[in-house]
């Protein structure tokens, strides 16, 4: 008789459809790891030429509402501030390379000057080499006035996935201020698949 095992291993792992997030994985699961998000803390850039880290993209027209900042950051040397918000806001990473039998945890930290009604939320987007969207794994969270950590664990890609980019997503909110830093992205588990015959 032929079977597939480890099928069991992988089933326990998933919380929700095969689509859905893992539940399993954590920080800790990132020591000795590989951040595969460019420029994650905000680092680089030119921030008197253009409002926008190098390695980011906004998808409306918010640019002249985000500010680098210094002196509220959580780790590093600068966050991004983003005030005024009359629209819903997505901050976007440039895209990175993923391995679609792989686990990917990822990470912000967030924080904004009112807690929020409505939530923040972060995305791992997988695509096709084609650029087609194939996977959307999401968390969302309400905030705080201090710095709130969203933890978004995904796997069981589409076998097509080669790429993938995270998005935050911020909610209209003209009376707040919100501050990001440190959006991160791991691979954290390989899933092994063994082929036996009994």
């Amino acid at each position: 008789m032929k079977q597939f095992t480890g099928l069991l291993i992988i089933i326990a792992l998933l919380s929700g459809c095969a689509f859905g997030t893992i539940s399993r994985f954590s920080e800790k699961y990132t020591e000795g790891k590989t951040n595969v998000v460019a420029n994650s803390s905000f680092e680089k850039g030119e921030p008197y030429s253009s409002n926008i880290p190098e390695g980011w993209i906004v998808s409306n027209e918010m640019e002249n509402s985000i500010i680098w900042e210094e002196e509220a950051r959580n780790e590093g040397d600068k966050c991004l501030k983003i005030e005024n918000s009359n629209q819903k806001t997505n901050l976007i990473s440039d895209k990175f390379m993923i391995n679609s039998q792989s686990v990917y945890y990822t990470k912000c930290q967030i924080k904004s000057e009112k807690s929020t009604s409505k939530p923040v939320k972060l995305y791992l987007i997988a695509f096709d080499k084609k650029g087609n969207k194939v996977n959307e794994y999401s968390q969302e969270t309400v905030l705080d006035t201090e710095w709130n950590l969203i933890e978004l664990t995904s796997g069981f890609f589409n076998q097509d996935a080669v790429s993938a980019r995270i998005s935050v997503t911020i909610p209209k909110d003209e009376d707040n201020t919100f501050r990001i830093d440190d959006v991160e992205s791991y691979n954290v588990h390989k899933f092994a698949y063994r082929y036996q015959t009994d």
